[in-house]
């Protein structure tokens, strides 16, 4: 496959120097190469043992091909009906994973995330085997991970990737910071039944991140990990844990999610998911109030937030009946 890719690249550029001809050229030999390795896709997924390195089938041509990992669905994965067991298989894979935060902030964000509709995006170094730890505790898979490479366009082929996963999940790795806005709104739209977890390897791929995304994602940093190799997870189903949770619609502390929020410029969409994730937070993974406000506060408040929003935010808290609003005060 590459001795023909490397035929095609020196007849296209004896056949013309224009640029665009050149890329007309590179697009057709891209979809081929799609084509074959959808069809060494399916290969493979009929075989017991998947004896073909798929990697081999992923040549990059400028650029543009995607990198797609197959996913595994466990088949010996245990269903777990608790919370407590739950939370002893994530910490265990956390553990595994290299990754010390404990204390149930990832955790609880990420399924209050999941929950209300948002997309949970880890950031920070390790975020892969954070996110495969996570997910092997609750779906009990090895998700289908998409790298997206600099430059890369094609809405429609990552679309087309993630609908044909054979996993539940897919995690999709480098999209902000690498993709225009007119890419990545497309991937956040889109209707589904895969769940998506994001992962970024810094922050800084965040900074120029219109605030509009975030009405479709939550920021889960990642702290505290360091870099060994994953060790064997526990995969388990706790699917039915979170099937059919409702949340109350006037919580007490989505009134005080809106008070926070109030007069900052800031999108309703926001607000009401954040009242919805809190909410959830608090009512189906069992937090207390004050913990569930730090946490917003650190993990995304204060990175979206622009100086005059959060002298506004402050404000708010001084004016508020919210006990921790110093400590609040503290954190922006």
């Amino acid at each position: 496959m590459m001795k023909k890719i490397n035929q095609l690249s020196d007849e296209i550029t004896k056949k013309s120097e224009s640029p665009v001809e050149i890329k007309e050229e590179i697009l057709l030999c891209s979809n081929e190469i799609n084509s074959k390795k959808i069809r060494v896709d399916e290969m493979a997924i009929t075989q017991e043992k998947k004896n073909i390195k798929i990697d081999d089938f992923y040549p990059k041509l400028s650029g543009i091909a995607l990198y797609v990992k197959c996913g595994v669905k466990s088949a010996t994965s245990k269903i777990i009906t608790s919370l407590e067991e739950y939370r002893i298989s994530v910490e265990t894979n956390l553990e595994q994973s290299g990754c010390n935060m404990w204390n149930g902030d990832l955790e609880d964000f990420f399924n209050a995330a999941i929950g209300v509709g948002l997309v949970p995006l880890l950031c920070g170094y390790g975020t892969r085997k954070v996110a495969m730890g996570l997910i092997a505790a609750r779906y009990g898979e090895i998700p289908t991970i998409i790298s997206i490479p600099v430059g890369y366009n094609s809405i429609n082929m990552l679309i087309k990737e993630v609908d044909n996963a054979e996993t539940e999940v897919v995690v999709i790795e480098d999209l902000f910071g690498k993709m225009n806005e007119e890419i990545i709104l497309p991937v956040l739209r889109m209707n589904t039944e895969k769940q998506l977890i994001f992962c970024c390897e810094s922050l800084e791929s965040m900074k120029y991140v219109g605030k509009y995304f975030y009405n479709y994602i939550q920021l889960l940093p990642i702290k505290k990990i360091s870099n060994k190799k994953i060790k064997p997870l526990v995969f388990s189903n706790a699917r039915r844990i979170f099937e059919d949770t409702e949340i109350s619609e006037k919580s007490d502390i989505a009134k005080k999610v809106k008070r926070i929020l109030r007069d900052i410029d800031i999108s309703d969409t926001y607000i009401q998911s954040r009242k919805d994730l809190l909410t959830y937070a608090m009512e189906i993974m069992q937090r207390n109030e004050e913990e569930t406000l730090k946490t917003w506060f650190e993990n995304e408040l204060k990175f979206i937030l622009d100086n005059d929003q959060k002298e506004k935010v402050q404000k708010n808290l001084k004016s508020s009946c919210i006990s921790i609003s110093n400590d609040l005060i503290g954190i922006l």
